[in-house]
């Protein structure tokens, strides 16, 4: 679909300098901005079946983790 779109002032060099660091077209440009906008945000926070919140790539914390921090903050 071909269209005509007015950039504005402050928004133009942002998206120049997009497609100039890619070497891609100002097309490519604005499109993969808008695909980059409209998706939503990844988080590091999953939700397990259970419903309980689990941060990615974090290790597991244990029952000695919990004593070892009760400790020491005693």
């Amino acid at each position: 679909m071909r269209t005509s779109v007015s950039l504005e002032p402050d928004i133009e060099p942002i998206v120049r300098s997009f497609a100039k660091d890619r070497d891609t077209s100002l097309n490519r440009a604005i499109n993969e901005l808008i695909r980059r906008g409209v998706q939503p945000a990844s988080s590091p926070l999953a939700v397990e079946d259970d419903g309980l919140p689990v941060i990615k790539g974090a290790s597991p914390l244990t029952t000695a983790d919990v004593d070892r921090i009760e400790s020491e903050a005693t």
